[in-house]
């Protein structure tokens, strides 16, 4: 019996389509801004010697330019051009009738990237290149301009908000080689730390990075957590003292330490997290006066410490992908400093939980379904100074000042 096409019956077989993962790859251009503190290394050229550590609290402002690819279905490398604004003055003389010491300009940098994708359309990366630094310095009669050449180091962590854009939270580190000897035979060596946050337009959706069954955790922010940190901090300390002349700084001094951290989260619908924060950061920062308390070449320079920092308050965040938070926190916070009582006269030591302000920001992604990890920086700054003996009773007073970068691993009960 003859057939025809009409009483044919073709089974489709279906086709198997691949779901479609962001990945990190392609150009993009990039704007940042955030808290900075800047420190410069100064030799007055004196005998015997001295090495002034001065600080500048300030913010930065930038824009970089880059290129990205996938390495292997997680790992992703890079290259970014990148610059970045600050215009910050030192003056960390008493009555200084306006003259600026030092003037931190700029930096331009290059840098390679190496991340991992951590959930699509999230990574968390670290930076590794070379800088230039501008700036221009007092050189007797004139200023004098100049750039010092050094290293940059860093992390963060990028997340999409769509297709073609990300937001990124940066922490970034600046040292220059060597000292920038001007024509007055005084020299220069700047660094600093940066927290920004910035805005990323790719002009490739990563949409040819294509993966068979992603993971993509999705994670339930709401009850209780703990973490631990890994910490880079530098830090200003603005000695305040009313003789005309005076060093006051404000001075500066870097480290790293550890945190640890508890809190509650709450999933209030929407894609929006709200949460409570307490943590508990140790760092030892020690601030030198390389004039000393006297003209004795053996006197003291240690003149303030900072180890901890406690702090409480709240974040609120906004979940760009079932795994990831952008987050904003303010808390309020304590530093304890100490006054070195053998650089003070009068018995002036002493030590203080000083109160403070302490504004953050951070990205956090699920990397199993109770651990997340996360890219935060603080700005935490003493509303209230230290006031010690000096010639005479409460002339000075301490004001710090820090900026931490962290890496956190944390727990979600």
């Amino acid at each position: 019996m003859p057939a025809f096409a009409a009483d044919l019956i073709i089974e489709e077989t279906p086709i198997a389509v691949l779901p479609v993962v962001g990945s990190s790859t392609g150009f993009y251009v990039g704007a940042h801004l955030g808290p900075t503190i800047i420190g410069v290394d100064y030799d007055p050229d004196v005998d015997p010697p001295e090495l002034y550590q001065f600080s500048k609290p300030s913010l930065t402002a930038g824009i970089a330019f880059g290129w990205d690819t996938m390495l292997g279905s997680n790992l992703v490398g890079g290259i970014e051009l990148r610059y970045d604004l600050f215009n910050a003055a030192f003056s960390p003389y008493e009555d200084a009738l306006g003259a600026d010491l030092y003037r931190f300009q700029d930096t331009l940098s290059l840098t390679g990237k190496l991340g991992y994708l951590v959930a699509p359309g999230t990574q968390v990366y670290g930076v590794l290149g070379f800088g230039s630094a501008g700036f221009s310095a007092f050189a007797g009669l004139d200023d004098e301009t100049g750039r010092a050449s050094g290293l940059v180091v860093g992390v963060g962590a990028e997340t999409r908000l769509t297709d073609l854009l990300s937001a990124t939270v940066d922490v970034r580190y600046f040292s220059a080689f060597d000292e920038y000897l001007v024509s007055n035979d005084t020299s220069f060596l700047p660094r600093y730390l940066a927290v920004t946050a910035g805005l990323k337009f790719r002009f490739d959706d990563g949409l040819g990075h294509m993966v068979e069954d992603p993971t993509q955790i999705d994670f339930d922010f709401t009850g209780p957590n703990v973490s631990v940190s890994a910490l880079a901090v530098a830090a200003s300390m603005e000695r305040d003292i009313l003789v005309p002349g005076a060093d006051t700084g404000p001075f500066w001094s870097e480290g790293v330490g550890v945190g640890i951290g508890l809190g509650y989260d709450f999933d209030i619908g929407n894609g929006w997290v709200i949460g409570a924060t307490a943590n508990l950061d140790y760092t030892p920062l020690v601030f030198d006066d390389a004039a000393g308390n006297s003209p004795d070449v053996d006197a003291p320079t240690k003149f303030a410490t900072v180890d901890t920092v406690i702090s409480a308050g709240a974040r609120l965040g906004f979940k760009t992908n079932p795994s990831t938070l952008v987050y904003g926190k303010l808390a309020i916070a304590g530093i304890n400093t100490h006054a070195n009582e053998e650089f003070f006269a009068l018995d002036g030591g002493g030590s203080a939980l000083l109160p403070a302000v302490q504004l953050g920001l951070g990205v956090e992604t699920a990397i199993a379904d109770q651990v997340t990890l996360g890219v935060e920086g603080n700005y935490t700054a003493a509303t209230s100074p230290l006031v010690v003996n000096n010639s005479q009773p409460e002339q000075v007073d301490l004001w710090p000042t820090l900026l931490t970068g962290k890496v956190t691993l944390k727990y979600h009960f």
